[in-house]
């Protein structure tokens, strides 16, 4: 995510009433250049004043998530000091200002400009404000919306191919036998029984996979072309490779502006900007818009998307009163009860994301993506990359200019809104039938930057700096020069004086009309005028960034980090001793990142390492590092958390994280100070209602945003024509499916293979099939009954048996989840082996040593031998245990529930349940 410093913040579209005058949290005020031409429309009127700062790119600076910064890096990664630096600049007059940046000739006229426009803008205002909502307002500019003149485009794999790429000239094209077209397809060579198109699409998914450079592509295609026979069909060159795939269309709208000034250029022959007459440099912004109806009518096609998007209907609940998705959550059930939009069985519903993703370490260039996900599709496929929506792409230096940004992305949901037609295909006999979908944004999360940035809200750090109620907040000196803005926990109203939809939209018009921000909103946007998005509710709180890269970075640095080692809740001196805890775990392959020392790789520890620590390694670890007073308080905190990312909670479970919460936020200042009562800290007292809104806190996360935020970074090549490598790469991932279906799903080695490329679980044979959903994987060997295994085999049939073999496996699935036996010995950083078994109601826990079949004439036993855990003490997800190297125990596999992670130092031996398993 991007951010400005605190000295080039950008203007908003909606403040050209009164320019004199400053936001609470702005120290300076920078002019947009704007056109002179005049219009009775208010909205046409606003979009001429675009809500940027014309010399920001100059200043903008590019963010690392995982870099430190002023205030010591520790709110969320941005620098929340107080915006009380260089106030001799409020001083300067309005006219002072523009020529500051403009030079007095410009200054002149923007200031002439400026003084016409405000002029029509507030008569326009009163003949309007009485008579309609600034909702109705916007609804008609959606409607009125031309596109006419933007440039719209048709890309192709064929178009990410640099202009220095002269295999044309060498090659011919691939003729219809060759497999330019997949329904023309033919043998790989002659006698094979893999197709072209099966090849080509595993040498596509293994490129994207391992983010291949276009060299090592090359040579890849070479080195195929080498080994096999003569005659073979495979291109020898990158160049033929994406002709290959040509035929794969993707229409595009783009949007292409001035950098300096953000005046759209209506023809690529422009030159100089009719704007600010300045020169349209090379490295233009643009916006790319992809539309989401075409994508939507792809998706439809498939022959199991409809009967995916009924997972809503079928879902068995592990408690009927338990929230255990976003269609628990309050949100959505008021948009699905009876009658409502969501109830339909057709209709589906979004949640979006944007964030910034810097492009090139060399450049300041950072694209925003708009990504949708549709909540109707079950988790497990939710957030794959072939199932969600690329709807744009912002593409500049500067941060995206919202009026732009939003609005042909709002104008393609209101028309969803109002419903679309759709080829269904249905999975049962392959029926295709046309049918009227409804879509709504029901839902939206970012990180603090882009929420002020796509809400119109102060920022994080000033006054009302939360979405979420009306607390103001209070600045906090720090320094001689500096201070900071904190929130104080309240005693009497701890997440109140609450916001509301209606409120937000009236104080944001206020705002607008003011000229300055009315309780932290500054104007209404596009998403104003959709009808089933709250302005408070539907924007979540990201416990990625909130929670992992917010707060539990802090309380690490604040803990382990020299600068405050004379305070009393540092531990500074006990850091190898952590460290070595750290590196010691061995945690369950579910976990994709393995601990590391925090002393070491601080600087670079990831969300998820964050997350890990928070959920899973940060009790059992600073046991008798951390003062027993700092360690109770952080359990407050790792308990309640873990708790609102369960695969199912009660109500009275969401009641008594929040009650953790408030008290860990309460004595958060007594504990470490006034100054780190920051915003992050201040969302906690919110969370809870966001799950009783949203549903759990992983439905709403950025963590598979990010996953696709790499995605994109790793489908570039180089800086030429990103639009179009960017574009084709994601027409490839929609369009992948129904090829695979049409082409190599027949073939199970193939379709394996794929599916392993993509990170997919693969289809096990029926053969090594124990019960529903469970598996027995690798080699199954018959073996005579080990010794230690006849006692335990006794006690579970009640008698002795009768057979003196059994079939021994040492890993097994169940439901896609791969356990493991101490007999597995090929895993070395990782223990998948210790589990809970019984019952939902009543748990045991134990470590499996082996999984075997006994077998006699008429019944068939399928258990794990374990040794089991006595408890010792156990607090909400973690577990203190010991257990016997004598003591054995047979259970069948069906009773397993879940892996838990294992931790041991010393005598302490710790079972810590993983969050969506408990």
């Amino acid at each position: 995510m991007e951010e400005n410093s605190q000295d080039a913040l950008e203007i908003d579209p909606y403040d050209i009433i009164n320019y004199g005058e400053n936001f609470e949290e702005e120290n300076t005020l920078e002019l947009p250049v704007v056109n002179d031409i005049y219009t009775n429309n208010i909205l046409d009127d606003i979009a001429i004043h675009r809500d940027v700062n014309i010399t920001q790119h100059e200043h903008d600076v590019s963010f690392d998530h995982n870099s430190d910064n002023d205030n010591n890096g520790i709110d969320e990664n941005y620098n929340d000091d107080d915006t009380n630096y260089d106030a001799e600049e409020e001083n300067l007059s309005l006219a002072e200002q523009i020529t500051e940046h403009l030079g007095d000739a410009d200054a002149l006229d923007v200031e002439n400009v400026r003084n016409e426009k405000l002029k029509l803008f507030e008569m326009t205002l009163d003949d309007f404000a009485h008579e309609q909502s600034i909702e109705n307002l916007l609804d008609d500019e959606v409607g009125e919306c031309d596109l006419s003149e933007d440039f719209v485009s048709e890309v192709t794999v064929e178009d990410i191919v640099g202009e220095s790429n002269n295999d044309e000239n060498d090659e011919t094209e691939l003729n219809s036998e060759s497999g330019g077209s997949f329904g023309k397809d033919g043998p790989l060579f002659e006698g094979s029984a893999i197709t072209i198109a099966g090849a080509m699409i595993l040498i596509l998914s293994y490129s994207i996979r391992f983010s291949l450079s276009g060299e090592a592509m090359s040579n890849l295609l070479l080195l195929i072309h080498i080994l096999l026979p003569g005659g073979s069909k495979i291109p020898k060159t990158l160049y033929m490779f994406k002709k290959f795939f040509s035929q794969l269309k993707s229409p595009m709208v783009f949007h292409e502006f001035c950098s300096y000034c953000f005046t759209e250029v209506q023809s690529k022959e422009i030159k100089i900007c009719s704007n600010c007459c300045k020169e349209i440099s090379k490295s233009k912004s643009y916006f790319i818009e992809f539309p989401i109806i075409l994508q939507l009518k792809k998706f439809f096609r498939r022959s199991d998307f409809f009967e995916s998007l009924q997972y809503r209907f079928k879902r068995v609940k592990q408690n009927e009163e338990g929230i255990e998705d976003i269609y628990d959550g309050s949100l959505y059930q008021n948009n699905w009860s009876k009658g409502c939009n969501l109830s339909n069985p057709y209709n589906i519903s979004f949640t979006w994301n944007t964030d910034g993703v810097p492009l090139f370490k060399s450049s300041k260039i950072s694209l925003w993506p708009i990504y949708l996900v549709i909540n109707e599709l079950p988790p497990n496929i939710r957030y794959k990359s072939e199932n969600m929506i690329f709807a744009g792409v912002w593409y500049s230096s500067a941060k995206p200019v919202t009026w732009i940004f939003l609005e042909s992305f709002v104008k393609e949901l209101k028309e969803l809104e109002a419903g679309v037609t759709v080829l269904l295909r249905q999975s049962s006999g392959g029926i295709e039938e046309l049918k009227l979908i409804k879509c709504f944004l029901l839902v939206g999360t970012f990180d603090l930057p882009a929420k002020s940035l796509i809400c119109a809200c102060t920022q994080f750090n000033g006054m009302y700096g939360c979405n979420k109620c009306l607390q103001t907040g209070k600045s906090v000196k720090v320094s001689a020069k500096g201070s900071v803005w904190t929130y104080p926990f309240d005693t009497k109203d701890p997440n109140g004086p609450k916001r509301n939809h209606d409120d937000v939209k009236s104080d944001a018009l206020k705002g607008f009309q003011q000229g300055k921000p009315v309780q932290g909103m500054k104007y209404p946007t596009w998403l104003h005028s959709l009808s089933a998005y709250d302005l408070v509710q539907s924007v979540g709180i990201d416990y990625m960034h909130g929670l992992a890269l917010g707060v539990m970075k802090l309380l690490l640095k604040l803990w382990f980090s020299k600068d405050f080692k004379s305070e009393s809740f540092s531990s500074h001196d006990k850091i190898d001793v952590f460290d070595k805890r750290l590196e010691g775990i061995k945690p369950p392959n579910e976990i994709s990142r393995l601990p590391r020392s925090y002393s070491k790789f601080s600087k670079d520890w990831k969300a998820a390492e964050f997350a890990n620590f928070l959920l899973l390694f940060g009790i059992p670890t600073l046991i008798d590092i951390l003062p027993n007073t700092y360690l109770e308080h952080f359990s407050f905190l790792s308990h309640a958390i873990h708790t609102l990312l369960r695969s199912s909670i009660l109500p009275e479970q969401i009641n008594d994280a929040e009650k953790k919460l408030f008290r860990f936020c309460k004595e958060f200042s007594k504990m470490y100070g006034a100054r780190f009562e920051l915003s992050n800290i201040h969302q906690l007292v919110h969370l809870c209602d966001d799950v009783r809104e949203l549903g759990p806190l992983w439905t709403h996360s950025c963590f598979p945003f990010e996953d696709k935020n790499k995605f994109i970074l790793n489908v570039i090549h180089g800086s030429q024509k990103v639009e179009f490598q960017l574009t084709s790469a994601v027409n490839l991932v929609h369009s992948l499916p129904e090829i695979v279906e049409n082409t190599i799903m027949k073939d199970e080695l193939l379709y394996n293979f794929y599916l392993t490329l993509n990170k997919r679980k693969p289809v096990l044979a029926d053969s090594a099939k124990i019960a529903e959903n469970i598996y027995a994987l690798g080699k199954v060997e018959r073996k005579q009954i080990p010794d230690l295994l006849t006692e335990p085999l006794t006690n579970y049939l009640g008698y002795a048996p009768a057979q003196k073999d059994v079939l021994e496996f040492k890993r097994i699935s169940i439901s896609d989840n791969k356990f493991h036996s101490t007999s597995y010995t090929r895993v070395f950083r990782r223990d998948s082996t210790v589990v809970s078994y019984g019952s939902k109601s009543h748990r045991n826990f134990g470590r499996v040593m082996l999984y075997f079949q006994y077998n006699e004439a008429d019944s068939s036993h399928t258990l794990a031998l374990l040794q089991p855990f006595k408890i010792l003490s156990q607090e909400s997800h973690i577990i203190i245990g010991s257990s016997d190297e004598l003591d054995y125990e047979c259970v069948p596999v069906s009773s397993i529930i879940s892996k838990l992670c294992f931790i041991r130092y010393g005598d302490l031996q710790f079972l810590v349940h993983l969050p969506r398993d408990y």
